[in-house]
């Protein structure tokens, strides 16, 4: 027995490793069967509850719920307004990474810059939130310092960009919690694949420092880059917090509207949050969705 072990300890790792993959992949696929379910269940719960299946005040099956809201211009305003504000804050973000990128290429590593972003990160979203309203809030801290320059005449003279038709407090906020996320993930993805080879060996071929980074190591970037700009336009549709501290009572954003509509005082429209939430659960499978595909496509 003794002898079997041994001889058995001393196989190679490549016979054991097809083991340890098909344990994991067993125990990813149940992981994501379970995710599945719940949010399946999540799923048909809400769309009960707004067909008036279930709920406290339940009457029988009606669609005049989903009626109201398809016919009320709230819940499309709703879904535009959170597309722009994630699209925006996706796009902001994804340039200020790669322009930190472009100027760590050329000007090499800083431990202190990157010990900033991890500290970023550790932001959470609401203190970031009630940290921008005290900058840029009409009476806030620009604009009292502003003021006491003489740039103004009162401190509530200040630009109005928060609560906003242009959203540009949440995009603000939103960015400062995105783009730290998005440049220490294509910094680790320059050391974990080997980038610098590939732009190393353009220089060596004749290709400037310029185009290296350009026609090699930018789309590199952008394409192992994909899942994870999807997973930033998703968190900021979804964002809660910063709008509703920083936006605007109408439009709103689809996280804060079906929480105005689930939380209000009336039981009779509750309801209809769970049509809007319901909409919002299928644009969000949509959108995976469509990014999965696109991907598996390019593959």
């Amino acid at each position: 027995m003794k002898d079997s072990a041994r001889r058995y300890s001393k196989l190679p790792n490549s016979r054991l490793l097809p083991a340890a993959r098909f344990g994991d992949l067993i125990i990813g696929r149940l992981l994501l069967i379970g995710l599945g379910l719940l949010f399946l269940q999540l799923f048909l719960h809400g769309l009960c509850y707004s067909l008036g299946v279930t709920g406290l005040l339940s009457k029988g099956l009606t669609t005049r719920f989903w009626a109201a809201a398809m016919s009320s211009p709230a819940l499309r305003q709703s879904l535009q307004l959170s597309a722009l504000i994630a699209s925006a804050v996706t796009a902001i973000s994804l340039s200020g990474s790669l322009l930190f990128t472009l100027l760590r290429y050329h000007s090499g590593s800083s431990r202190l810059i990157e010990s900033a972003l991890w500290l970023a990160m550790a932001v959470p979203v609401v203190v970031a939130a009630t940290l921008t309203r005290f900058w840029l809030a009409p009476g806030g801290l620009i604009a009292r310092l502003l003021y006491h320059c003489g740039l103004l005449e009162s401190p509530t003279s200040f630009p109005a960009l928060i609560n906003d038709p242009c959203s540009i407090g949440i995009i603000l906020c939103g960015t400062c919690c995105s783009m730290p996320l998005l440049t220490l993930f294509q910094l680790r993805i320059q050391e974990a694949d080997g980038l610098h080879r590939y732009v190393r060996t353009a220089v060596q071929l004749g290709a400037s420092r310029w185009q290296a980074f350009l026609h090699v190591l930018l789309p590199m970037l952008l394409q192992r880059s994909r899942g994870m700009l999807a997973l930033t336009f998703l968190w900021n549709f979804s964002a809660w917090e910063a709008p509703l501290l920083l936006g605007q009572q109408s439009p709103r954003m689809i996280s804060v509207l079906i929480q105005k509509s689930s939380g209000e005082f009336s039981l009779d429209q509750r309801p209809l949050g769970f049509v809007y939430s319901t909409v919002y659960f299928i644009v969000g499978v949509l959108t995976i969705a469509a990014f999965a595909g696109k991907a598996a496509r390019r593959e």
